[in-house]
């Protein structure tokens, strides 16, 4: 299970114990190893090469021919939900953006292996490509003029200042959509794995422990962001993959009662679709 692009990469602490959490709650004995180190195009190289058993990749432009894929995006649509990070002198600049066309003029950073490097250029946006670990120092150093960064990562990386380090604020005021978010993608090999998950996932819903543990790792986010003083641009176009459960990605239905994150009662669904 590949755990993130270096040690103490907090970004899937949610995805790891979600794993194991369904895992627990299909009664199942099933073990895993956390692989550090590898980026988004190495994991599906090595999920295809037969070198991984199973992660989470981007829910669209992975190979379906080859993978197997459990269509639940784990974070809700969390993923594709975005704020901009830029150099503190142009907070006020970015804050008074009134569309997507503005956004479109100004260079973006983004990781080569990024599906956004794939889709965005051909909506018009204006791309430079580096690597995830590289794109701070580029943004701090002039390179490009802003980043987009998810919600449920921003704060986890603003926070370490040997990734981030100085100099670097997110605008208030604005965000971007577009949907996207991880799927638990496996070797073909490996279905039975993404079955007992499947069960496993739709326990965690029925009996209330998957929402507990999504506010415990993004609660506080949500509210940090005070999503209802933004502006939300939403990118259309993007694009998602034939069979995509779309109802799924409902990020922005959430509502907050008492520090609790609940979807209302007609958006949520409790059985997870087996997999492909």
């Amino acid at each position: 299970m590949a755990a993130g692009e270096f040690q103490g990469d907090r970004r899937h602490e949610f995805p790891l114990e979600l794993f194991r959490s369904a895992l627990i709650a299909a009664t199942s004995a099933i073990g895993y190893t956390p692989v550090y180190g590898m980026n988004q195009h190495r994991i599906e190289r090595s999920l295809i090469d037969g070198n991984l058993d199973i992660s989470i990749l981007p829910s669209t432009g992975f190979d379906r021919r080859r993978l197997a894929y459990l269509p639940f995006p784990i974070r809700r649509g969390l993923l594709g939900l975005r704020l901009v990070l830029v150099r503190n002198d142009d907070v006020e600049r970015f804050a008074r953006i009134e569309s997507m066309r503005e956004l479109r003029q100004m260079r973006m950073g983004v990781a080569a292996d990024w599906i956004e490097a794939r889709r965005l250029p051909a909506l018009g946006f204006n791309l430079v490509e580096g690597s995830y670990l590289s794109l701070f120092d580029m943004l701090r150093g002039g390179r490009v003029d802003y980043l987009t960064r998810s919600v449920g990562e921003v704060f986890i990386e603003m926070d370490n200042r040997s990734l981030v380090g100085d100099g670097l604020s997110i605008v208030p005021r604005i965000a971007m959509f577009y949907p996207l978010d991880d799927y638990f993608v496996a070797q073909r090999t490996q279905l039975s794995v993404l079955k007992v998950l499947s069960r496993g996932l739709s326990q965690l819903l029925r009996s209330g422990e998957y929402w507990s543990l999504f506010t415990r790792h993004y609660g506080s986010a949500l509210l940090r962001t005070e999503l209802e003083s933004r502006r939300v641009f939403q990118v259309t176009g993007f694009g998602v993959d034939s069979g995509t459960p779309l109802d799924l990605f409902d990020i922005l239905e959430l509502r907050p009662t008492r520090g609790e994150f609940r979807l209302p009662p007609e958006v949520q669904r409790d059985e997870i679709g087996l997999p492909h």
